[in-house]
């Protein structure tokens, strides 16, 4: 009797010590969610009033960006875009990946081009801008770098705070009868902008 008593109060002790570290777990989650939340929310009300201007003040996704894990030492890396806060990398098959995937649903010449420059290029680490001269090619360029960012198949790195950005905002504007795409960080940067239509 005395045994059956004793092994109830061994599962009773570690039920309760499960359901403490769950709590623990559950709310330390929540708590990093609702920094992470109240960050987005500052960006746009801050906006609103001061600062770079984010077109009609509408974050319409947040995008989870990828982290330096996405690269093995076997990897090929392309750098897509550097400016003198920030580098967008991703990986040479993620870009051909994306590549041919819009190519099988649009058929556009000048991205058959710029798919064909990078599988011509053999090197291990591919700097696009120096690869991609002609204008046209650099606009659909452009365009691979904006599906890579919203797919979050790439690594955008703070060249300032020296981290990774692991959140980015997307914002769908439109200006009188122009309409695109902004991709803006937490701490209201404009990465990258993209004009998809006029009308």
């Amino acid at each position: 009797m005395k045994k059956h008593n004793y092994n109830k109060s061994i599962m009773r002790v570690s039920i309760c010590i499960f359901s403490l570290l769950f709590w623990c777990i559950f709310t330390g989650c929540n708590s990093k969610q609702e920094t992470e939340t109240s960050k987005i929310n500052n960006v746009v009300k801050r906006d609103s009033n001061q600062g770079i201007k984010i077109s009609d003040n509408t974050i319409d996704t947040i995008k989870n960006l990828m982290d330096s894990t996405m690269f093995s030492k076997e990897s090929r890396k392309i750098l897509l875009l550097e400016t003198d806060s920030y580098i967008i990398q991703t990986t040479y098959e993620l870009f051909i990946y994306t590549c041919v995937k819009f190519i099988k649903e649009n058929k556009i010449e000048e991205d058959k081009y710029l798919l064909k420059l990078f599988i011509n290029n053999r090197s291990r680490s591919i700097n696009a801008k120096k690869l991609v001269n002609n204008w046209k090619i650099k606009e659909r360029l452009k365009f691979r770098i904006a599906d890579l960012i919203e797919s979050g198949d790439c690594i955008l790195y703070n060249k300032t705070n020296k981290h990774l950005e692991r959140i980015i905002l997307k914002n769908n504007f439109s200006r009188s009868q122009i309409y695109g795409r902004q991709f803006i960080t937490i701490d209201k940067h404009l990465i990258l902008e993209t004009v998809d239509a006029i009308e």
